[in-house]
């Protein structure tokens, strides 16, 4: 097969940028054509082929500042949230994504979802990764205008026994907020950085 022209290439970065413009202002379109998910049945990657369910729910991550699901198995809104998370990391500057789940499985599964979403983008919609384990995802944008964090995907994971704890058997709330403000705060010194206004929102609380 012939090296493709300069021409030919002028065109194909053309139509990336085009792309991933698009991506970057249509967040159904984003997952509907370029993010893959696991079949449950076939353990295979195929295209997140959005349920007419997943359409109405998506613009609601949109326009919803505090939105909570309460959902059934098997409806696929936990993978649409996942593609979500991915979306906000790659298309938004200075990210901080923080995901808490009752059980360290069952948070280390959903950002295992990130992470497959994540690794199936093609390669001109990806940024470098930075730092990546079981529970981090960091991901970092290099180029002429930005050299610092571009985004950051943080898993800070809560034992069942202390939520039944604070969450259910504590009546005061503000025990609760203490404990995840540290571990926040100890979290953003360790990287170094941090969105101002939460920053400014975990010191200023009491």
């Amino acid at each position: 097969m012939s090296e493709p022209t300069a021409a030919q290439q002028q065109k194909e970065l053309e139509r990336q940028a085009f792309e991933y413009k698009r991506c970057t202002d249509e967040f159904s379109y984003f997952v509907s054509t370029y993010c893959y998910i696991e079949d449950r049945k076939s353990k295979r990657a195929i295209l997140f082929d959005l349920w007419p369910g997943q359409r109405e729910v998506a613009p609601l991550f949109l326009t919803i500042k505090h939105l909570i699901l309460l959902k059934a198995r098997q409806l696929g809104l936990t993978w649409l949230t996942a593609a979500y998370v991915v979306w906000r990391a790659i298309f938004h500057f200075h990210e901080f994504i923080v995901i808490i789940s009752a059980k360290e499985d069952l948070a280390v599964e959903f950002l295992d979802r990130v992470k497959f979403i994540f690794d199936r983008l093609p390669h001109w919609i990806k940024p470098h990764v930075g730092k990546r384990t079981t529970t981090e995802l960091f991901l970092v944008r290099r180029g002429k205008m930005s050299m610092g964090m571009y985004a950051l995907l943080v898993l800070i994971v809560l034992s069942s026994l202390y939520l039944q704890h604070r969450m259910l058997g504590n009546p005061r709330p503000s025990a609760y907020w203490s404990w995840m403000r540290v571990r926040l705060i100890g979290t953003a010194e360790k990287f170094g950085q941090l969105p101002s206004r939460l920053w400014s929102t975990l010191k200023g609380k009491q």
